[in-house]
């Protein structure tokens, strides 16, 4: 008869490390929830997984699971919000939209496996004490208890369940690190966004994601059934202690870069109301299509300030909570807009520079990044993709 008296929890080294990254877990979420800084929703649901795994992994490790056995496994599904959080946390800062469809395709995964588990998780206590003997006491030799029901009817954890988990984490981190690490984010004309000033941070992140997906592979991937593709190279226990490190390394960056904390309300104690705004945004707006500012040389805030008569925090203030846009934002766009404008009419024909002057742009480059990075395609792939078959 399995019961919770099998084993004697205790506290050793390795649990001791991992019962402090838990306290500092708790206490970032405290902070993020308190200063409420940009997007901290998502960093919530990011730091909220790596709580639980860090918390799961100390009672895993002390044998204090075997007295809360319906916390067993409960961490694995989790593993699917990690990309999707800081996905979402990333276009967040880059001020774009998403529609609830599509942001809820990143999460399908994580439901789809956590319906999944509910059969193993309907199972008897005894079933699940097993399963937590058999992998943490060496050399356990006891005969499966009864189960009322196939806890994994499809047999799929054997088929690749670690590898897919640990292909989103490493897809995720290299999807985010990308465009940081080739350097498209600045703090130039283009950087009209949230993610010049969090760059590191960010990079920090998805290396992160990315580490945990390589070292899952390494330390328990290579298993089909019975067949052994490949053999880890990194000790089991790695997987479950670089989420504690990740914490440890993340608070040590936090300390020394506070303004990751900022609040996010910027405006709540402006003195416009919704009419205001609305009134001074419709100045904006007829400043960039009528009078086409955003195509001189000198375009600036300070311009744009003088020509429709408001204050640059004002302009600020309207385009922010009007928009969700900065003022290189809608400036940008306008130039994008331009510039597509001339690559669609066939009488025009000009070189990339000249269209880059054109279209409001101080150089060539500024406008080739900008518009590759808006539309995912050269100014020159753009034309030809607008010519008549």
């Amino acid at each position: 008869m399995i019961d919770s008296n099998y084993i004697t929890p205790h506290i050793d080294f390795l649990s001791s490390i991992i019962f402090f990254g838990v306290i500092q877990g708790v206490i970032i979420l405290v902070l993020f929830y308190i200063k409420k800084p940009k997007g901290y929703r998502f960093l919530m649901l990011f730091f909220g997984v790596i709580l639980i795994h860090s918390i799961e992994s100390f009672l895993w490790y002390s044998g204090y699971l075997i007295k809360l056995p319906h916390l067993i496994s409960i961490s694995p599904p989790l593993v699917f919000l990690f990309g999707p959080a800081l996905f979402l946390y990333t276009r967040y800062l880059k001020i774009e939209t998403w529609s609830i469809k599509s942001a809820g395709l990143h999460f399908l995964p994580f439901i789809c496996y956590t319906l999944y588990t509910g059969f193993f998780y309907a199972q008897p206590v005894s079933r699940k004490l097993y399963y937590y003997l058999l992998n943490f006491v060496p050399d356990f030799d006891l005969d499966p208890p009864w189960q009322p029901f196939n806890a994994d009817p499809l047999e799929i954890q054997g088929l690749f369940y670690i590898e897919l988990m640990a292909l989103s984490l490493i897809l995720y981190g290299v999807w985010g690190l990308r465009p940081l690490l080739k350097n498209r984010i600045n703090n130039n004309e283009n950087s009209h966004n949230d993610l010049g000033r969090y760059k590191s941070w960010l990079i920090i992140l998805n290396i992160t994601l990315l580490a945990s997906g390589v070292i899952m592979l390494l330390a328990e991937g290579g298993r089909v059934e019975d067949i052994r593709l490949y053999y880890p190279i990194l000790p089991l226990y790695m997987t479950k202690v670089f989420t504690t490190v990740s914490m440890y390394i993340i608070v040590t960056y936090l300390l020394f870069n506070m303004k990751i904390f900022k609040g996010e309300h910027k405006y709540q104690k402006s003195s416009l109301d919704k009419n205001l705004r609305t009134a001074k945004l419709e100045k904006i707006i007829a400043a960039f299509e009528e009078e086409k500012l955003h195509l001189r040389k000198d375009h600036s805030l300070r311009l744009l300030s003088e020509q429709t008569k408001m204050s640059e925090n004002h302009i600020s203030e309207v385009l922010n909570t009007e928009l969700k846009l900065s003022f290189y934002d809608i400036t940008n766009n306008y130039r994008i807009k331009e510039a597509r404008r001339l690559l669609e009419d066939d009488s025009v024909d000009m070189k990339v520079e000249h269209l880059a002057e054109a279209a409001g742009y101080k150089s060539k480059s500024a406008f080739y990044n900008a518009f590759k990075k808006e539309l995912s395609m050269t100014p020159l792939q753009y034309k030809k993709s607008k010519r008549p078959l």
